[in-house]
């Protein structure tokens, strides 16, 4: 039965445009705009139907894909309410024609606001058996502040906090439910999971310089980023009904209002960033277009919308004085970031479109291409009396562009500079701790100093302590400073005599972790023989999670500089596996991990095992 209620939660899921009806305790006919709501965006079967009466509560469904229904009296489903009541199952009736099928539950108490059909790690959300929608409480201008400018922003280290709740949260029915938080100086992640609160309550708090933004992962693969301010409390409703609706384009999803609505100290500040960072700001002009315009003509389509968009915003009656002021920082920034990716826009835009000899196109283009602006003086970011830039700068994207138009003196730049050179340092630790008195120490970096210092000795203790748990057949191993070639050069100078197996991964990619298990039985009948099994990752791997890893991965392991990495042949995508015989030479280049991988290397290696002994 648990194969049967595999197939059921994961086809089950409402169609965009299905209207669903109540029959409760003898009221018939009153509309669900936003019934519910599934983890998978299948559309096998669309839920039709709610029927809430004192004998049993019925949940009808159409078949979209006619077919064979596997059985249905047994399956390990029930319907859980607000106030936690578990309604059991019992049964289900499909029609002669299999083109409808119906779930009986027993009653809901009359006390129960709302339901969600739950079992195993699948939920749907947001049904209410009153046969009303959502509609999540907006927040209007006349709420926050109406007439204080953004104010000065504090870079000195506090905690911020975020607490609220999620409407819609079922205990224990979602594999995943998490906020995370990266660090954009150290690059450390932070993931904090909530399955664990019938009220769906929260509280994430983070030591901090600048503003974080918070990644949430929802039920259905919704997102959303949320603000971190150091020195202030930020509180918020997430309506997961709501933000579902307007994901799969649900009936009434118009109505569903933004999906949060976000109070405290900087309510309106989260509130105009969450609205904005929804937008995809590379859509002012179309991909097919990049091989007729200029670049002048691409800058000045982008300028003139930024006015527009800043009209727009000064005239809006949604916003109060300083959100106005925060979304017209946010709109310049974004203007400045469509500057600086022309030529990725344009690359890839040029692909997009077909267009015949792409790198020949892009090279004529990219002739006119440049990053002096004669409006650079207009953008508010580089005020040299004011830091309120630092509202929307959380990181360095930006910076070449202020270089490039000499705007050098103004707190923006000033943070974006320490910024970078922070983030390097960074960098440098997270593949080997810097010396206490490594000359690196002797550039400043105000105000990230002392932040850097404490990854730095976190990452020192971190390799001491794996340098003691170490098993003999695990080695982590440093690249040299300077060598000729590439890395599979070094390699291969490295191991030669050896048959080597050169394993690209990342401890967040999915295939290289099935590739690394189901390979690992296959190196224990090699333990004897003349092969190396070599392992490379970069600082995309979080040094804590990889360290762990690799204690179960015998073989040789190293974590290389970008630099280091980007010299990979053709590095575009993981895993990616190189077999380099024992004279070096590379014998087999495979990208991906697929169902014949394993038999495919067993095959060469064998084969130049026995090359070898002959």
């Amino acid at each position: 039965m648990k194969k049967v209620l595999a197939i059921i939660l994961t086809l089950v899921a409402i169609a965009a445009a299905t209207k669903v009806y109540f029959t409760f305790y003898g009221n018939h006919g009153t509309e669900v705009v936003r019934p519910a709501f599934a983890l998978t965006e299948s559309r096998r079967l669309t839920l039709e139907k709610i029927v809430l009466s004192k004998v049993n509560t019925k949940l009808h469904f159409s078949v979209n894909t006619p077919g064979e229904l596997p059985a249905l009296d047994s399956l390990a489903i029930c319907l859980l309410t607000d106030k936690g009541d578990t309604i059991a199952y019992e049964g289900a009736d499909v029609t002669s024609g299999q083109d409808s099928v119906t779930l009986y539950f027993k009653a809901l108490p009359r006390s129960a606001k709302t339901f969600s059909l739950v079992g195993y790690d699948k939920g749907w959300y947001g049904i209410r058996t009153d046969g009303k929608g959502y509609t999540p409480k907006k927040a209007k201008a006349s709420e926050y502040p109406t007439d204080e400018p953004l104010p000065e922003y504090c870079i000195t280290g506090d905690t911020a906090y975020i607490e609220g709740r999620f409407i819609g949260f079922v205990p224990d029915a979602v594999a995943y439910y998490f906020l995370a938080t990266q660090d954009l100086v150290t690059g450390r992640n932070e993931v904090v999971s909530y399955s664990d609160s019938i009220t769906g309550d929260f509280l994430v708090q983070k030591y901090g310089l600048h503003n974080h933004a918070v990644y949430c992962i929802f039920p259905g693969d919704a997102t959303g980023d949320f603000w971190f301010f150091p020195g202030y409390r930020t509180t918020v409703t997430i309506d997961l009904p709501a933000i579902m609706a307007k994901k799969y384009e649900l009936t009434g999803h118009e109505n569903a209002g933004k999906g949060v609505t976000f109070g405290g100290q900087t309510g309106d500040i989260s509130q105009v960033l969450w609205d904005l960072t929804h937008i995809d700001w590379q859509t002012v002009i179309k991909h097919d277009a990049a091989a007729e315009i200029t670049y002048k003509e691409y800058h000045t389509i982008h300028w003139d919308t930024l006015q527009a968009r800043l009209n727009n915003i000064e005239h809006s009656a949604e916003y109060n004085k300083r959100q106005k002021q925060l979304a017209s920082l946010f709109i310049q920034k974004e203007y400045i970031r469509n500057i600086i990716n022309y030529p990725s826009w344009l690359k890839n835009s040029l692909r997009r479109a077909k267009v015949s000899n792409v790198d020949s196109v892009y090279a004529i283009k990219m002739a006119d291409y440049t990053l002096e602006d004669s409006h650079a003086g207009e953008i508010a970011l580089f005020d040299r009396t004011s830091n309120v830039g630092l509202w929307v700068i959380r990181d360095a994207s930006i910076l070449p562009y202020a270089l490039a138009n000499g705007l050098t003196d103004n707190p923006a730049t000033h943070w974006m500079q320490s910024f970078e050179r922070a983030q390097e340092m960074c960098r440098a630790i997270n593949m080997k701790p810097l010396a206490p008195d490594a000359p690196e120490w002797g550039n400043p970096m105000p105000p990230f100093e002392d932040e850097v210092h404490r990854y730095n000795d976190y990452m020192r203790a971190e390799t001491a302590r794996l340098e003691k748990e170490l098993t003999t057949d695990v080695k982590v191993c440093s690249a040299p400073v300077k060598y000729e070639g590439t890395i599979l050069d070094y390699i291969a100078s490295e191991y030669k005599g050896k048959i080597v197996l050169v394993d690209c991964w990342a401890t967040w990619c999915g295939p290289c972790k099935t590739g690394i298990e189901q390979i690992k039985e296959y190196k224990k009948e090699l333990k004897d023989e003349p092969i190396s099994f070599v392992y490379l990752t970069n600082g995309s791997s979080p040094y804590e999670t990889w360290s762990d890893m690799i204690k179960n991965i015998s073989g040789y392991h190293y974590r290389l500089s970008n630099d280091d990495w980007n010299t990979i042949p053709s590095i575009n995508g993981i895993p990616r596996y190189f077999l380099l015989d024992e004279k070096g030479n590379v014998v087999m280049d495979v990208a991906g991990w697929g169902k014949d991988s394993l038999e495919r290397f067993k095959s060469k290696i064998n084969g130049l095992l026995k090359g070898m002994k002959r």
